[in-house]
């Protein structure tokens, strides 16, 4: 059976081109009150300001792609590697040189059969921040993720005030209520890992939804460095209908290396996110 699963926030090259400066949001404002807020702020005005200071950068991607019986099964099967290029350039996030098990594709990846994602490199992230949405954000905990000391956020958008992120299988659409976790460096304030839970939806036929994304600050080759994804684990779960009886779970691993900065231009394909869908 065909699962088309898509997580990302949706944005048009015009709504890209009217995302707010920091000065124009007020970030204090959009975090509110919670526990170490200097954090969040930081957070908030680096994902706000990510299309002015993110330079176009080019990156290998590669995604293994498997199957589950069950959300908690540890038995995996693999069912092909997508590789590509992912590219971003003035602000918008494309492939190309997508290929299958390295059969080269002439398609745009939101049309290669399967689950996959986008908008590890900052949609959805400028989608929780965006104070039109009204998050809603917390202090959870402290915790420690591999070496670093972390401070850990989570966000709550309700699915009345979102208006552009989205699950997309088969034909059917979907715009959940989801809750994001945000974890962050506790001495400089980097965003370290973001995890996105969309709440289940009883007449959508995808749930055990979870997509996991970590970041590093990643020297980009002439000098510079920049806070980048560097792996991105994504989860879900078919039902068939009407009997709600599960049919079976996707995992999909996702890779970012090679990352350097570029000029020339590229032949993007842009997965839609140019409104042209």
């Amino acid at each position: 059976m065909l699962l088309v699963f898509v997580a990302y926030h949706r944005m048009s090259a015009q709504q890209l081109e009217s995302q707010p400066t920091d000065d124009e949001t007020g970030c204090s404002s959009i975090v509110g009150k919670v526990e170490h807020p200097e954090a969040l702020t930081d957070c908030c005005r680096f994902v706000v300001s990510l299309r002015q200071h993110l330079p176009n950068v080019i990156c290998d991607q590669s995604t293994a792609r498997y199957t589950r019986a069950r959300p908690d099964s540890l038995r995996l099967y693999l069912q092909d590697r997508v590789t590509a290029h992912v590219i971003y350039e003035d602000g918008r996030e494309g492939h190309s040189d997508i290929k299958i098990d390295g059969q080269p594709q002439d398609k745009q990846l939101s049309e290669v059969k399967g689950q996959y994602s986008f908008g590890e490199f900052g949609t959805d992230l400028i989608f929780v921040f965006d104070g039109g949405n009204h998050p809603n954000f917390r202090f959870l905990r402290t915790a420690k993720l591999e070496k670093q000391s972390a401070f850990v956020f989570d966000a709550i958008v309700s699915g009345g005030n979102n208006h552009g992120w989205v699950l997309q299988s088969n034909k059917l659409t979907t715009y959940p209520e989801f809750r994001a976790e945000i974890w962050l460096d506790q001495t400089t304030h980097n965003l370290l890992r973001f995890k996105v839970m969309p709440l289940p939806d009883p007449d959508f036929p995808v749930s055990n939804i979870e997509l996991d994304t970590r970041y590093e600050n990643i020297q980009l080759g002439d000098g510079t460095e920049f806070v980048l994804p560097v792996k991105s684990e994504s989860s879900s779960c078919l039902w068939n209908y009407p009997k709600r009886t599960m049919a079976f779970c996707n995992y999909s691993l996702m890779t970012f290396k090679n990352c350097h900065k570029f000029r020339a231009k590229s032949r993007i394909i842009t997965d839609g996110v140019d409104g042209s869908n």
